[in-house]
């Protein structure tokens, strides 16, 4: 990770770091490693920009990324969503993260696989979450 500060000349409003963050996978079974390199742009002041603490915040908004809204997108499908007028977007967004929520709170861990377990038998609902 590089850290660096924004010049006064960027036309960037309160930012005042810059991160270069170089990350990296595993291989795993039929899967191949992979690196990438990722830019973040952040108003953290002097006092909290350490290495550590920003990984842990990029680590810690990956975790949502990948445990909400990635199955929102993948699972639900919200991406192709035409519903698109009035409050209906904030609503069906609130339903689905309710939805992942349950089965969550039920004890999913895989929301797909719990979803078509409990829609195969409307009465599973409410029963044995995988």
């Amino acid at each position: 990770m590089k850290i660096l500060p924004i010049p006064k000349q960027v036309d960037f409003p309160y930012a005042t770091y810059a991160l270069q963050i170089m990350r990296s996978t595993e291989a795993r079974e039929g899967k191949d490693a992979k690196s990438e390199i990722v830019y973040v742009v952040t108003n953290v002041p002097k006092r909290l920009a350490r290495a550590a603490w920003i990984a842990g915040w990029v680590r810690k908004h990956w975790h949502i990324e990948n445990r909400l809204h990635w199955v929102r997108d993948v699972t639900f499908a919200e991406d192709k969503s035409r519903i698109c007028t009035g409050s209906s977007p904030k609503v069906m967004a609130s339903l689905r993260n309710a939805a992942i929520g349950s089965h969550r709170l039920g004890g999913a861990t895989n929301v797909a696989e719990s979803l078509r377990y409990a829609g195969a038998r409307p009465s599973r609902a409410w029963g044995r979450v995988i």
